[in-house]
Order: C-alpha cells, then structure tokens, then sequence
C-alpha cells in the first residue's frame, strides 16, 4: 500500500516527504481540531500511550473557544439544575400554607 501511495504522490507531483503515514497524522490531528479529546484520539489511533496521541492535538483559537463555550453552558446547565432541585414545588408551598391556616382556625389554636 505504501508504495502505491508513493507512485500516486509521484504522479501527483506531491513532495517526496509526503507519505502514507502523513494521512493517519492529518486525519488524527482533524479529529482533535473537531474537538476530540485525546483520550478518543489514543483509542481510534490503537496507541498505548495518551503521550503518543498528544502529537496530533494542536489546539487552535476556534477549538479553544468552542471548549470554553461548552463549559459555560455545563455551568449554567449545572447551576439551573442545582436551583431547580432546590426550589419548593408549588404544590407543597399550598399544601403548608393550607394546613397553616386550618389549624389556625382551629378553636384549639391559640391566636
């Protein structure tokens, strides 16, 4: 395989350092600037060390961004579950404030 991808890049008029290994490094460094971590890039890339995938993740500024984009909506998605669990559902606020005021009627409770 190696050597037919040599004659197409001789065909193409491509440079001589341009190798079959160089499409594994482009596909795998596209996967990370897609926005794999490089936990997913050592599984698809069969490599026994994250220290060996790190070479193909480059983090650019439009992946930088789009990473902190993510975290701010985790926080706020976060933050908007830790108060919804907080909150006191409507129909326990009216079952209180009606036992509340039955028991305030009530000719044993003193006012």
């Amino acid at each position: 395989m190696s050597e037919q991808f040599s004659n197409r890049r001789d065909q193409l008029g491509l440079p001589w350092d341009a190798v079959l290994h160089s499409t594994r490094h482009t596909a795998l460094t596209d996967l990370g600037a897609a926005g794999a971590d490089v936990f997913t890039i050592k599984q698809v890339a069969g490599h026994a060390s994250v220290t060996t995938s790190e070479r193909y993740v480059h983090p650019v500024s439009k992946v930088i961004e789009r990473a902190i984009e993510k975290l701010e909506q985790y926080r706020k998605d976060d933050l908007e579950k830790h108060q919804a669990s907080r909150a006191i559902p409507d129909s326990v606020q009216t079952t209180t404030i009606s036992t509340t005021l039955e028991k305030s009627e009530s000719p044993n409770v003193v006012n």
